[in-house]
């Protein structure tokens, strides 16, 4: 059971991505499982990081996590736009 407080308007999204590593491995998902999931955690928080949008937990709309893909669509195989919007 978790100790976390409920979420701060102003916490980064990224401050989340250790409380999804415990959730995933209490599903029981695999190592390979869990390392990929946080590979597209940590690239969409590198993504807001240079972004106008804001990193916090409260910003991340599903308007951003659209532009976030359309984006990734530029530079990448749509096999992976598709694993990204999976995990």
């Amino acid at each position: 059971m978790s100790t976390r407080q409920a979420p701060a308007r102003g916490e980064p999204l990224r401050d989340f991505l250790a409380d999804w590593r415990v959730h995933l491995r209490a599903k029981n998902r695999s190592k390979g499982t869990i390392e990929s999931y946080l590979t597209c955690g940590t690239s969409l928080c590198d993504w807001l990081d240079g972004q106008p949008y804001g990193a916090n937990l409260t910003d991340v709309t599903s308007r951003v996590l659209e532009a976030y893909l359309a984006q990734m669509h530029e530079r990448v195989a749509p096999a992976t736009v598709a694993k990204h919007y999976r995990s």
